[in-house]
């Protein structure tokens, strides 16, 4: 019993070790300013989801704004 016991834990082990290597590719977070690291399939690569304002791979690039584009005038009327 002793060494059926003693087989399943190597053979659990070897299996769990590579796990233990690999680590989290979003950890420590590789975005910037607030950005959310996606890790993609296989946990080899991520991409952030960035927060409103910043872009690039690493949400690390400020997005300028026109601001006359953004804040269009308008004219409110009365209805009667």
């Amino acid at each position: 019993m002793k060494r059926l016991v003693a087989t399943w834990l190597l053979v659990g082990l070897s299996l769990g070790v590579p796990q233990f290597g690999k680590g989290d590719i979003c950890d420590p977070n590789p975005c910037e300013n607030g950005g959310i690291c996606l890790s993609e399939l296989g946990g080899a690569s991520f991409s952030c989801e960035c927060p409103d304002g910043f872009t690039d791979p690493n949400c690390s690039s400020v997005v300028e704004v026109d601001s006359k584009k953004t804040s269009p005038q308008t004219k409110c009327r009365k209805s009667s």
